[in-house]
């Protein structure tokens, strides 16, 4: 596997860096005059605002200030209650970018020239054949929902998932071989990714850029997945449950394994995977198989009413601080649905065990 190098050398003094060419976009978007664009980076563990404006005559334009290092732009544009993105990485250089839509509504991004634009296409592509998967997927489910058919809702929902792994896969394998973009794709990608996929980014990327803020957060990230890796002790603490009570989550461990799921009524892949947490909870409660529902929602009462539609007779918990719930960041959750199995020593023991992976699990452990 071919590793990219440091693009910049070391030795540059940041004196010159005033000298350099300045990196800027140029954004095509023929039939979207009067639509706000906007540039963003990551900067102090947050997403900073560089620039918003309108495209005018099929254009937008943003012109960044020089950097001795790549730096991540994210182009991003809200259309309805769509919002489309494209993570650049810029290296003081020409930036052509291309916006349009297609046949269905989808939003179609090209590049046509930059340092990174091999590497950005082909991120593209990748993300393309996986709407186009999804998408032919979307009219059969909503029809299944409709007639209630669970099983085959259950059955489309495992497409689903099938084309999202097949997409992570995929971008871990352009992380690999682009490092440098690999710490792009670990902060916008890989919201609850293996560890070993951070470690091996990292390892990887020239000594020039872990000073980066990109580079920082993968590492903080790093180090916060491996206080919940699987062997390590769960994290405890109070949570209120459904009636306000203060609840510490070891005290709901039940059984031989329980998973603790991050979930919430507003999240969509959260609600498709329910039907099978139900089934394997009721296949194998009586075995010693137990689940402590953690809700990152903010409102109580459509979390109530979530769990009473859904049928989710275990335990509920829920601070109602949305993606500032305490659970979700002491365990690094960034992305739902989200899990961790624990053995009745409160010891993780598995993550992110979804559809048929966690009856595969449960069925080798009972």
């Amino acid at each position: 596997m071919n590793y990219m190098k440091a693009l910049l050398g070391v030795g540059l003094a940041l004196s010159s860096v005033n000298s350099w060419a300045q990196a800027d976009i140029e954004l095509s978007a023929e039939g979207w005059d009067g639509q706000s664009f906007s540039v963003y980076t990551f900067q102090d563990g947050g997403y900073v605002n560089l620039h918003e404006s309108l495209v005018e005559n099929g254009k937008f334009t943003y012109t960044a200030e020089a950097t001795e290092q790549p730096q991540f732009l994210l182009l991003t544009t809200q259309i309805g209650r769509n919002r489309t993105r494209l993570p650049l990485l810029a290296n003081n250089d020409h930036i052509e970018v291309g916006f349009d839509t297609v046949s269905g509504g989808s939003f179609v991004w090209n590049i046509e020239s930059g340092e990174y634009s091999d590497i950005i296409a082909e991120y593209i592509e990748i993300g393309q054949e996986t709407e186009e998967t999804t998408s032919a997927l979307l009219e059969p489910y909503y029809e299944a929902r409709d007639n209630e058919d669970e099983e085959l809702m259950q059955e489309i929902s495992a497409q689903f998932q099938e084309a999202y792994d097949q997409q992570e896969e995929a971008f871990i394998e352009l992380a690999y071989e682009n490092p440098i973009y690999g710490t792009v794709l670990a902060l916008i990608e890989f919201p609850n990714p293996e560890l070993e996929v951070l470690e091996t980014i990292q390892e990887n990327l020239p000594e020039s850029y872990r000073t980066n803020a990109l580079a920082v957060n993968m590492s903080n990230k790093i180090e916060l997945m491996r206080k919940t890796a699987i062997g390590q002790p769960m994290i405890d603490m109070e949570v209120p449950d459904r009636d306000g009570n203060m609840v510490a989550l070891s005290s709901m461990l039940d059984g031989k394994y329980t998973l603790i799921d991050f979930w919430a009524s507003w999240c969509g892949p959260c609600r498709q995977e329910n039907p099978n947490l139900v089934a394997e909870y009721n296949a194998y409660k009586d075995r010693g198989f137990n689940i402590i529902g953690v809700s990152l929602d903010q409102n109580k009462d459509p979390w109530l009413k979530a769990i009473d539609d859904d049928q989710l007779s275990w335990a509920h918990v829920s601070d109602l601080k949305g993606w500032d719930s305490a659970p979700a960041g002491a365990y690094g959750v960034r992305s739902i649905p989200a899990n961790f199995v624990v053995d009745e020593n409160g010891i993780i023991v598995a993550k992110n065990l979804r559809g048929e992976e966690l009856g595969e699990w449960l069925e080798q452990q009972f």
